[in-house]
C-alpha cells in the first residue's frame, strides 16, 4: 500500500481577523478555500474535497454554516486534514456520507470549543478509517441528545455501517474514530 501525506499549512491568524460572508448566495468553495487557508491550518486534500461535495451536492448552505461556525469558534481553533491511499471504490453516496461525517464532527468540536482537531482519513483496498483528535471529549457526549452536530454524524455513520469507537490518548488528546469496510 502506497501512502502518502500532504504537509499542513499552519497560520496563527485569528479567525475574526477575515471578513468571511454570511449571505448564502455569497459563499462559494473558493470563499471557503481562502478562509480555511487564512485562519487554520488545513491541506490541499480538505479543499479536494470540499470542492468535490460543493460540484456534486450543491452544498452552498452548508458551507455558509461552517463558515459562520468558523467565525465563531476561538481564534486559537486549528483544523488539519491529511489523507492516505485511495478510497475509488466508494460509492457517490459514501462519499457524500464521508464529506457530511467530516462536516458535522467538526462544527460539533467547534461548537464545544475545541482548540484544534486533527482529521485523519485513511483509505485501504477494503477499507476507510476516519480519525478525530480534538483537545476535548467528544465521544462522551454523544450518549445525549444535547449536540445535535453529533447526533448527525453518528446517523450518517450509522447509514454506511460505520463503527465508532472513542478513547482518550496521552496528554488529554481524546480520539474518536470511524471505521467503513468496503469490497475486497
Amino acid at each position: 500500500m502506497n501512502t502518502s501525506s500532504s504537509e499542513n499549512r499552519k497560520s496563527s491568524t485569528s479567525i475574526t481577523d477575515t471578513n468571511m460572508p454570511k449571505s448564502q448566495d455569497e459563499v462559494t468553495t473558493d470563499v471557503v478555500r481562502t478562509g480555511l487557508k487564512t485562519m487554520v491550518s488545513v491541506s490541499e486534500s480538505l479543499m479536494q474535497l470540499l470542492s468535490y461535495m460543493e460540484h456534486k451536492c450543491g452544498l452552498t448552505g452548508r458551507l455558509s454554516d461552517f463558515c459562520e461556525r468558523l467565525d465563531a469558534a476561538l481564534p486559537q481553533m486549528r483544523i488539519s486534514f491529511s489523507h492516505s491511499g485511495s478510497c475509488h471504490w466508494l460509492s457517490a453516496e459514501q462519499h457524500a456520507k464521508l464529506y457530511l461525517i467530516v462536516y458535522y464532527l467538526l462544527t460539533g468540536a467547534m461548537a464545544k470549543k475545541a482548540h484544534y482537531a486533527l482529521v485523519v482519513l485513511t483509505c485501504t483496498e477494503s477499507s476507510v478509517t476516519l480519525a478525530l483528535d480534538t483537545d476535548i471529549s467528544l465521544y462522551d457526549l454523544i450518549k445525549t441528545d444535547e449536540d445535535q452536530d453529533l447526533q448527525k454524524a453518528i446517523a450518517h455513520i450509522r447509514s454506511i455501517h460505520g463503527r465508532l469507537k472513542g478513547f482518550g490518548l496521552k496528554d488529554g488528546v481524546q480520539r474518536l474514530t470511524v471505521r467503513v469496510e468496503g469490497q475486497v
